[in-house]
Parts: C-alpha cells; sequence; structure tokens
C-alpha cells in the first residue's frame, strides 16, 4: 500500500496510517515534497513510477477532486 500526499495532512495522514496498521499491510509513505515531483516530475510520471513497483493499493491526497480519476 503506497500512500501518497501530495498536499500536508495531519489528520487524513495519520488516520490512513494507523488504519494500515491495523490491517497490517506493507506501507510507504511518501509527500510530493519527497518526491521528483519538486525536480519538475509529473503527477502522473510519478503515478506511474509507483505503479511499475507493483502495489496493491496507492491512496492518495490531491487538491485536485478529479485527481484519482484521473490516474
Amino acid at each position: 500500500m503506497v500512500n501518497f500526499f501530495y498536499e500536508p495532512s495531519t489528520r487524513t495522514r495519520t488516520s490512513f496510517e494507523m488504519a494500515a496498521k491495523r490491517l497490517s499491510p506493507d506501507t510507504v509513505s511518501l509527500s510530493a515534497s519527497g518526491s521528483s515531483m519538486v525536480k519538475g516530475e509529473t503527477l502522473i510520471d510519478t503515478t506511474r513510477n509507483l505503479q511499475a513497483m507493483n502495489p496493491d493499493l496507492i491512496v492518495i491526497r490531491h487538491s485536485s477532486s478529479g485527481a484519482p480519476h484521473l490516474l
């Protein structure tokens, strides 16, 4: 499970991480500021790189309500 938070979040990020700990999936959490997006990589390219790692689930928080549907 990949938790990808494009914008800062305390409650949402923490609630997803707590749920993951309870359900026991292996998780990786990252933010836009900790990814190649700071070097200009697009959201789609970042997601393609994550998908290449074959996660079972990607959780995304983005300011655009259509971002998950786009991806």
